[in-house]
């Protein structure tokens, strides 16, 4: 509770998996006179994803509450908008307390030279006397008060940043406030569930903050502080890729642009201008979730860290400790598992069979040889890569590349020196083509994929990754005799 000031707030907490406990907080708050100020998501005790809901209310100094102290509850090392606000900068702080030293110090002067004078009376001197007494007191107290406020120790407590943050606009803030359904916040939900169920990739928890920085109906993405996406959606508006629609003419008011992952042009149309239309089109939430998911494949590297890598241990280790003992730390370290796990997920590359990928670690040990592991590993799950970039028939639409092409990149590739330097405008080449070939066919750009020589593949997805972030790149050794190839086209040059 801040006593400074003139409202009360309560922090409650309950679990992102059931609405229905949610409901019933915010329905009991309210009929005991809170307002739900903010809502978002935090790390639990239990290392589980919990809501966080920072309630206020009117504060009566002169009634007596009917609810105790515990109202007001700790939540781990949670530090709430609020808190932050009524928080004094520390180098604002450390001024105020100095200044204030300063004029206890004068005051106790003024009043030594008043007790050094004989003009004063027997009660005047008892009074400037405890108001002497007072003031070394109070001058011990901001002593220490300072020493607390430039203590290194206040400082270290700032440390640490979130993984995951999305910074929305003010005319965005009513997707994440439930008394509007909080769409954004149950999609991050909904997300984090998806990667779990296709990938086992359990992304943590989303924290959504204001930004009063950012233009109207702007957001923007950050991995670890960083900015990694900054765009714009349009809330009460739909999002329509512009090859998928049919108009004969656009509605007014629709806002053009292109899509941050895909590059392909967009239409944010009107909702009260979409019901007759036969395509289900985005809501502005659903395309910051979407975007979200291309980021956190994107930027797993950064999220993905060691207490993760722990935990699939953990799991392999509960079914068969022999594969780790034999495997850890003589054959592979800890660094390198997250390297291989992080490498495979940002392919959105399942790694859910947890113990199969650590038997094939295992069997792989026994060359001793870590350079091609990687792609080992890829041989080992063809059939789930297949599944993940097939339809439902099982048919494979790719794009290969020309043996001229081919040929430049090995010999790229085997060059002995230190610093591999590839010809910009040979890539770029390959690019326009490669978009012409993909545009020119009659699939969805979406279920495009390239495919390449092995020796190649990793090779080639680091190059059109920067290109075409949504194209899934797979080797021909990797298409299983359960999945058939439908060649949409080569690439020349």
């Amino acid at each position: 509770m801040f006593k400074s000031s003139k409202n009360e707030y309560a922090v409650k907490t309950c679990p992102t998996d059931e609405p229905e406990f949610l409901e019933e907080l915010l329905n009991s708050m309210s009929e005991k006179g809170w307002e739900l100020y903010t809502l978002h998501e935090a790390d639990g005790r239990n290392g589980d994803v919990v809501y966080n809901c920072i309630f206020y209310r009117d504060k009566e100094e002169d009634s007596d509450s009917d609810e105790k102290d515990d109202e007001i509850v700790d939540v781990d090392d949670f530090r709430s908008k609020m808190e932050k606000i009524f928080e004094k900068n520390p180098y604002i702080e450390c001024k105020e307390v100095q200044e204030k030293i300063k004029e206890r110090r004068l005051r106790i002067k003024e009043i030594k030279a008043c007790l050094d004078s004989t003009a004063i009376d027997e009660d005047d001197r008892i009074a400037l006397n405890s108001e002497m007494s007072a003031a070394m007191k109070d001058l011990e107290v901001l002593r220490n008060k300072l020493a607390e406020t430039i203590s290194p120790q206040k400082f270290y407590e700032e440390i640490g940043v979130n993984k995951i943050t999305i910074k929305l606009s003010d005319e965005l803030l009513d997707m994440v406030n439930p008394d509007n359904g909080a769409e954004l916040v149950s999609l991050s939900v909904k997300l984090r569930q998806d990667l779990t169920q296709k990938l086992g990739y359990v992304i943590p928890g989303v924290y959504f903050k204001p930004d009063d920085t950012l233009e109207s109906c702007e957001y923007k993405i950050l991995i670890r502080d960083i900015e990694v996406l900054k765009s714009n959606v349009y809330p009460d508006y739909s999002m329509f890729y512009k090859d998928e629609i049919s108009l004969s003419r656009k509605p007014a008011s629709t806002i053009e642009g292109f899509d941050f992952v895909s590059g392909r042009e967009i239409l944010w149309i009107d909702n009260s201008k979409t019901k007759k239309f036969w395509e289900k089109g985005l809501s502005a939430a659903e395309v910051i979730a979407k975007n979200l998911e291309y980021i956190v494949c994107r930027y797993v590297d950064e999220i993905f860290d060691y207490s993760d890598v722990n935990r699939f241990v953990e799991i392999a280790g509960s079914e068969n400790l022999y594969l780790i003992e034999n495997i850890m730390p003589d054959f592979l370290s800890v660094g390198e598992l997250r390297y291989i796990l992080a490498s495979l997920i940002r392919e959105k590359v399942p790694v859910r069979d947890v113990v199969y990928i650590f038997e094939k670690i295992n069997d792989f040990s026994v060359d001793a040889i870590k350079d091609d592991l990687l792609e080992k590993l890829r041989i080992s799950l063809s059939r789930q890569i297949c599944q993940s970039v097939s339809d439902e028939n099982h048919i494979i639409y790719g794009v290969t590349l020309c043996e001229k092409i081919t040929d430049k990149l090995t010999k790229y590739l085997c060059t002995q020196k230190k610093t591999l330097t590839i010809s910009g405008n040979f890539i770029q080449k390959v690019a326009k083509n490669l978009n012409k070939v993909i545009e020119n066919s009659d699939i969805n750009s979406e279920f495009i994929v390239l495919v390449v020589p092995l020796e190649l593949r990793h090779f080639i997805f680091q190059i059109f990754e920067q290109i075409r972030p949504n194209l899934s790149v797979i080797a021909k050794e990797e298409i299983t005799s359960e999945f058939v190839l439908e060649n949409v086209g080569e690439v020349d040059i």
